[in-house]
């Protein structure tokens, strides 16, 4: 898939960097600065982008809530955001089954 011009319907390349930051900052309330942005090839499985098209840009802003932006450079649009409560919630969410199987374990020695 690639982008196309929407009057000429010329075909374009991947998003540009300046182009990505301008999605990315209609998807912040109230974007202070960007502290960063990175052109993704590939990610790890520790990265808060999984499973989502590649290459993308992740634009970085330091307010509100230190969230990343993540642009599919292909499509031109929107695909996450992750910010400070995401990754509180992630967190909880990945300790609250082993949490669980603590408390039922000590219970059952009680």
């Amino acid at each position: 898939m690639q982008l196309a011009h929407a009057e000429t319907g010329q075909l374009i390349s991947a998003l540009s960097k300046e182009a990505a930051i301008k999605v990315a900052t209609s998807q912040v309330a109230d974007p202070v600065k960007v502290d960063k942005e990175d052109y993704l090839t590939e990610i790890g499985s520790h990265h808060e982008y999984r499973e989502r098209l590649l290459p993308a840009w992740a634009v970085t802003f330091s307010q509100p809530d230190n969230c990343t932006v993540y642009v599919s450079a292909e499509l031109g649009a929107f695909q996450a955001i992750r910010h400070n409560q995401w990754r509180v919630l992630k967190f909880c969410g990945c300790c609250i089954p082993w949490i669980m199987k603590a408390a039922t374990t000590l219970a059952m020695f009680s």
